[in-house]
């Protein structure tokens, strides 16, 4: 069996429906085979009726779509009966046969209607494949350089030629930019980087490629210091990779779609050639550290808050059992008590002695707790909060600190001072050394006593701090440049540097005009428009709207019989918009839900819930209940009634 080396673009049925007359519908067929005045002209010079049926047939095609076709007569019989019986107002037509020549001549004549030209490749290749090379540098995926030649060749007025054509015009292009790469390539990624990816392709001692493909499956520990591995064995060359990437200037789509080949390929990738092994692992490198960051940022906001819970219920279990404790050492104080009327004791002697045989009946933790507990007093839930705290270190050492040393902080609105200090611990913590810099004023005067003895500050206590705030603080108020999923808004914006290139080089021309002017433009046709549903509604042309009132302030919409059954036209102009884009606009534009107020004060406000309460108000004013609710969405029952129980009351829907 012959190997076929054609570029794939579209498949069989794709092609066949391009290439073949459009299935229409009666609605499309009164359309698109309804000839006006110039039309209907230009058909009347033809002699032969067929001939003149077989000419509306085409036309309609091509307004269809621009695309020259040589249909037979039994595969449009359909549409050529309904304009011989409809549009020409005739009998129906029988078969007949149209050789190439009287086609072609046929085509003259719509090309010529439409201000259309044919395909002429002496004339259209050359423009064509420069504006497709210029497209390819943005996404050189077939099916997008295929569309990007369609949506040319219509600018153009140019039929869209045969398949083939396209075909060997995309394959000749997809050519010519990777031939540009390659050689970019060579002069762009120096011998010490192309080392390093021949070493991963050829799977050498060191990293190999399954181990990238691979990557963490979950945010579990052990999960995460297998990301932190292969990251680490990336860093040493991130700034060469990226240095590649930039040089070579590729968009975001193509190392995209260069990425994706290697998973695609996985390890038949030592099939192609080394320029081509190379592009593809940069682009699949580049997103691949973005891809550890993101994980490991993911995973180390996972893993403190998972011990901001744990810490807090470890302090309220904590709490209980000293108290409980306390309680059943009550009887201990009166032997303390009795070391005071001890005669035993000589008053000479010093007080340390005395306090050794204090402590040889209860321990100094328990003494404190006692003396709390005979004043009626507990501990803080802080207090053993940080104890917990204190004995995870070695989650802080062996995973929370490696992933903050792999990050840059970007200090957002408010956050200026705390990203110095990040920076600072950061530089610190590098260099091998513990942290010497600590800002007192970030500490809350709550983790005061807990972080400060004699206005030293505890270390280790001071650095769960710092990564406990830049955890909360991920949500807009510190970015992390070299996290995609974490970085400021202005590092995904196109530089204005090179915005009039690309303005230049685009095919919409809207986007070309300045701004005020095209407003204004949308502007009076929009006005336009409403002048004249207002005049056709005045004049009663629109039978769809009946008004109610003299002063036509009032109007509504014409009552069917019963009898009836097809929904109002009226209706089928309007786009379909889910009840709950309704309530949520509505919540935008009134603050509504704000009503909404949990039964108790202390609790939050409803901005947590306001999914939630939506699903409850639709449930309830369709009759349906929380509970049908419950089983056609991803919310329980229990969750839902909750909700209900706490915020849906008269008062509230009162004053909603």
């Amino acid at each position: 069996m012959a190997i076929k080396n054609e570029l794939s673009i579209l498949t069989k049925a794709e092609q066949l429906d391009l290439y073949s007359p459009p299935l229409l519908s009666l609605e499309q067929q009164r359309l698109y085979f309804t000839p006006n005045e110039i039309e209907l002209t230009e058909s009347k010079s033809i002699r032969l009726r067929n001939h003149r049926c077989y000419f509306i047939a085409l036309l309609g095609y091509f307004k269809s779509k621009p695309v020259i076709l040589s249909p037979s007569f039994n595969l449009i019989f359909d549409d050529m009966q309904f304009i011989s019986t409809q549009v020409q107002g005739g009998k129906g037509i029988r078969p007949f046969s149209i050789n190439k020549m009287q086609r072609d001549r046929i085509y003259q004549r719509i090309l010529r209607l439409l201000n259309y030209q044919k395909w002429d490749e002496s004339l259209h290749f050359a423009p064509l494949y420069d504006h497709l090379v210029m497209v390819g540098k943005a996404w050189l995926e077939p099916r997008y350089l295929f569309d990007a030649a369609a949506e040319s060749l219509a600018t153009h007025r140019i039929a869209i030629p045969k398949y083939t054509v396209l075909q060997k015009l995309i394959s000749r292009v997809i050519q010519q930019v990777k031939k540009g790469l390659n050689n970019k390539l060579r002069i762009h990624v120096s011998s010490e980087l192309h080392e390093f990816l021949n070493t991963i392709i050829d799977d050498k001692d060191g990293l190999s490629l399954s181990q990238l493909r691979a990557g963490a499956k979950s945010v579990m520990v052990t999960e995460l210091k297998k990301e932190l591995i292969v990251y680490h064995q990336l860093q040493p060359y991130t700034r060469q990779i990226d240095d590649a990437v930039k040089d070579l200037a590729l968009s975001s789509k193509n190392q995209q779609h260069f990425g994706e080949m290697v998973d695609y390929y996985g390890s038949k990738l030592k099939r192609f050639k080394r320029p081509q092994q190379h592009l593809w692992l940069l682009c699949f490198l580049t997103q691949r550290i973005r891809q550890s960051l993101e994980r490991l940022t993911d995973g180390f906001i996972h893993h403190i808050r998972k011990q901001q819970e744990a810490a807090h219920a470890f302090a309220q279990q904590a709490v209980f059992d000293s108290w409980r404790s306390a309680a059943d050492n009550v009887t201990k104080a009166a032997e303390l008590l009795h070391l005071f009327v001890d005669d035993s004791i000589d008053d000479n002697q010093p007080f340390a002695t005395v306090r050794q045989q204090a402590l040889s009946v209860m321990n100094n933790q328990d003494i404190e707790t006692l003396c709390l507990y005979l004043k009626k007093q507990k501990r803080t839930v802080e207090e053993y909060q940080w104890q917990y705290y204190d004995d995870q270190n070695t989650l802080l050492e062996q995973l929370l600190r490696p992933v903050f040393l792999c990050l840059e902080c970007q200090a957002g609105k408010g956050s200026e001072v705390l990203v110095t200090q990040l920076r600072t611990t950061k530089t610190e913590l590098l260099a091998g050394n513990t942290l010497q810099t600590m800002d007192s004023t970030l500490i809350q005067q709550k983790h005061r006593p807990w972080l400060l003895n004699n206005d030293v500050v505890h270390p280790q206590r001071y650095e769960w701090l710092l990564y406990r705030q830049l955890a909360s603080r991920l949500n807009g108020r510190i970015y992390l440049s070299n996290v995609t999923k974490y970085r400021a808004l202005e590092d995904d914006l196109i530089a204005s540097s090179i915005q009039s290139d690309l303005l230049a080089s685009s095919t919409l021309e809207k986007l070309k005009q300045p701004i005020q002017k095209l407003l204004q433009v949308k502007q009076i046709r929009l006005a336009t428009s409403l002048e004249d549903v207002a005049r056709h509604i005045d004049n009663g042309d629109n039978r769809n709207v009946i008004m109610k009132s003299r002063s036509g302030a009032r109007w509504r919409l014409p009552v069917k019989g019963s009898r009836s059954f097809v929904n109002n036209p009226f209706f089928k102009q309007m786009i379909p918009v889910s009840i709950a884009d309704v309530l949520r606009y509505v919540e935008q534009e009134t603050n509504f839900m704000q009503c909404f107020a949990h039964v108790l004060p202390i609790q939050k406000q409803v901005g947590a819930n306001q999914d939630d309460l939506l699903a409850i108000l639709i449930a309830n004013a369709t009759h349906r209940g929380v509970y049908g609710m419950a089983q056609i969405s991803d919310r329980s029952y229990e969750h839902l009634s909750t909700i209900q129980a706490n915020y849906i009351r008269p008062e509230t829907l009162q004053e909603a």
